[in-house]
Formats: C-alpha cells, sequence, structure tokens
C-alpha cells in the first residue's frame, strides 16, 4: 500500500469514528433513560400478642379461721392433704364458759324442782283441807234439816236451828276461803311448773352450744395449720377445689383488650410448655393501685394506675401456684405510619402488585404511635415502605432486595 492511501484511509477511519461518537451523543440526547424508582417491601402482619403475668391457683379456696365465740378447737377430724366432701366435719370446738354456765343452770334447776314439789304439797294439803271444810258444811246442813223432825217444842227448834245456821255460814265462810286457798296454791303450781320448763329448754340450748362442729363447705382438699388453733389470724384449715384456674392481671391501659371466651396461650415459666385456655371472666372492680413507671409522665408526679384481674381455664391441668406467661391475641393488622400518606385527612398505602405500586385506601384506628388497621388490608399483603410523595398510582417500581 502506497503512502497516499494509508493517508487516505486513516482520514477515513476518523471520519467514520466522529460519526459514530456523534450519532451515539445525539442518541442519548434525544433518548435519556428513565430509571425506576426502588423501595423496600413490608409485609402486613397482627400486632404482637399481649403478654400478662399469671398465676395457677384453685377455682375455690375456702379459709377457716378460730371462732373464739365458739370456744376453743378441741379436736380436727380430717388429716393434712385429705380430700373431703362438702359438708364433712373439719373441726370440734369445746366452750368451757358456756359449759360452767350450764352447770349454773342446772343448779337453778335442783331449786325450781323443790320450789315445784313444795307447791305441789301445798296444793294437796289446801285441797284436803277444802274436803274436810266441804264434809263440815255438809254435815252442819243435814244437823239444821233434821231440827224440823225432832219432837221438841218449837222454842227449843227455833234456838237449835239458829245455832246451826251460824254453823253453816262459818263453814261456809271457812270452805270460801279454803277455795281461795286452793286457787292460789294452784297458781303457785303452775308458775313454778313454767319456771321449770323454761330453765329446762335453757339448759338444754345452753347444753348445744358446748360442743359445736364446723363442716366443709366446698369439697376438695384440706390443708391443716395446726398454729391456727390459737391464731385467728392463721387458717386453721384451708380447702382448695381439685379445679384450677390461672388469675391474671392487666393494668386499665390494657383492659379493653382482655374479653371473656378469649383463647390464650399460657407458657409456664419453668419449663418450654405451651398451653392453650380461654378467658372465663373479668374482673370488672380494679384489684389494686400501682405507681406508674411509664416514660411519657413526669417523674416529679406520681399518677396511679388500675390493675384488674381475669380468670382463665386452661385445657391441662398445671400445677398450683406455677407462674405462667399469658399471651393473649390482638388480633389487629398493624400499621406504621411511615408506610402511608396521608390526603386530606384519609389514609392511603400502596400494596405491591405485579411489579406495580397500587394506591390502597385503608381505615384505621390511631394507637400508642401507630394505626390498627379496620379495613382495607389483610394479613400478608405486601405494601411499599416509606412510600414518599413522589410515587404514583399504578407506578412500575423495583424491590430493594
Amino acid at each position: 500500500m502506497t503512502k497516499r492511501q494509508q493517508i487516505y484511509l486513516s482520514i477515513m477511519g476518523g471520519v467514520i469514528s466522529f460519526l459514530l461518537i456523534g450519532g451515539a451523543v445525539i442518541y442519548k440526547l434525544s433518548n435519556p433513560i428513565v430509571e425506576e424508582d426502588s423501595y423496600k417491601l413490608v409485609k402486613v402482619k397482627k400486632s404482637e400478642p399481649l403478654v400478662l403475668k399469671g398465676i395457677v391457683q384453685p377455682k375455690n379456696t375456702s379459709y377457716l379461721n378460730l371462732d373464739q365465740t365458739l370456744g376453743k378447737i378441741s379436736a380436727i377430724s380430717v388429716k393434712n392433704g385429705q380430700e373431703i366432701n362438702e359438708n364433712d366435719v373439719i373441726a370440734t370446738y369445746q366452750n368451757t364458759t358456756i359449759e360452767d354456765q350450764a352447770e349454773e343452770q342446772t343448779q337453778s334447776l335442783e331449786k325450781l324442782n323443790l320450789a315445784v314439789t313444795n307447791a305441789q304439797i301445798n296444793l294437796e294439803n289446801a285441797t284436803q283441807k277444802q274436803q274436810e271444810l266441804e264434809t263440815r258444811l255438809t254435815a252442819a246442813k243435814n244437823e239444821h234439816a233434821a231440827i224440823t223432825n225432832k219432837k221438841i217444842d218449837e222454842e227449843m227448834k227455833k234456838a237449835e236451828k239458829a245455832e246451826d245456821e251460824n254453823k253453816i255460814e262459818a263453814a261456809q265462810q271457812a270452805l270460801d276461803a279454803q277455795k281461795d286457798a286452793v286457787s292460789q296454791a294452784k297458781q303457785v303450781l303452775d308458775e313454778a311448773n313454767v319456771d321449770l320448763s323454761s330453765v329446762n329448754n335453757t339448759i338444754e340450748q345452753t347444753k348445744k352450744k358446748i360442743t359445736n362442729t364446723v363442716t366443709a363447705p366446698i369439697k376438695g382438699i384440706v390443708y391443716i395449720n395446726d398454729k391456727g388453733k390459737t391464731d385467728a389470724a392463721v387458717p386453721y384449715a384451708t380447702i382448695v377445689s381439685p379445679d384450677k384456674v390461672i388469675k391474671g392481671t392487666v393494668t386499665e391501659y390494657d383492659y379493653n383488650k382482655v374479653k371473656v371466651g378469649q383463647v390464650v396461650n399460657i407458657n409456664l415459666l419453668n419449663e418450654e410448655k405451651s398451653i392453650e385456655g380461654t378467658i372465663t371472666d373479668v374482673n370488672a372492680l380494679p384489684e389494686d393501685m400501682e405507681v406508674s413507671t411509664q416514660t411519657n409522665i413526669s417523674s416529679d408526679k406520681n399518677n396511679t394506675v388500675s390493675t384488674f384481674t381475669f380468670m382463665v381455664s386452661p385445657k391441662e391441668p398445671i400445677h398450683y401456684g406455677y407462674n405462667v406467661q399469658i399471651n393473649v391475641p390482638t388480633n389487629h393488622l398493624e400499621l406504621a405510619k411511615k408506610n402511608t400518606i396521608k390526603e386530606n385527612n384519609e389514609v392511603f398505602v400502596f400494596i405491591y402488585r405485579d411489579r406495580k405500586a397500587i394506591k390502597q385506601k385503608v381505615e384505621v384506628k390511631e394507637e400508642n404511635g401507630k394505626y390498627l388497621v379496620k379495613t382495607g388490608l389483610k394479613e400478608n399483603d405486601s405494601i411499599i415502605e416509606n412510600p414518599g410523595v413522589r410515587l404514583k398510582d399504578g407506578q412500575e417500581v423495583t424491590v430493594k432486595q
């Protein structure tokens, strides 16, 4: 190749290169590359369950304490840990004070018995005397009647009749007085018998109070504490029902999240085991008050928080006294505010579907700085995280891994 040809080829190569570079620049300027925005996705999840404390206890518990009005406990009829039925005898009381009263009443009874005997004798004597006076009066009347048939002159008859009439009158007066005496003697005897009967009844009732028994109000297992026999502050017998429940506590901030009939998970703290249970009762009255430790409350003020109790029935038996953790499902879809946009007081999210961001209106309730979803989303929906104002409905997006 001649030198002239080489020069020609070099010039042609330079022109071609220039044209190629210029064309590329012109194409780029006329067809700019549109870059897709890239976002992270988050899945819509239910709120974390409410975690509460609880302790296993008997469903029913009955405490029997010393009742000093009944006297002293003389005997315990059951053994510690024994299974008992309702109305079984647990303890027997002996009241020495009542026993002394009964003895005094018995002594007064002897006096009343003597009074009744004397009143009976007096009545018998008074009745006998009345009979004698009645006999004497009858005899006087007979004598008076016999004077008529006597063969004596009239003057003597008249004198004898007058004498007999005086006798009859005196006998009648004596008889009337004796009848009053008999009536009084009967009254005295009746009163003595009433007093005797009353004291007998009193003694009978008093003797019943000397010994008293205490029976079990419920069926269960009884536990005996000998200290309680002399100390009224300590139960001498504690009866626990065989059925067990879990007593949980919840503050006023979460009270409305705990409902009767809710199914909960019970985690045993002393072993890796979870048991299902059901809330059977929620106390409407607060159990106690405690100082709030929430950080949003000024430290120079003590704010009290009410604590409520609720009962859970476990599906499997758990030992008395075990501490457990109660997980109460909230069943709410939770939504972070940063993953939403707000327009005209309405809340929207962008659901990721077919590589596009689909704008979706949601109805929410604000709680503790988050949104609880009422409508518009379902669990495991994928939504755009931090959508921002640039994102448009139906825009194609790139997902960051």
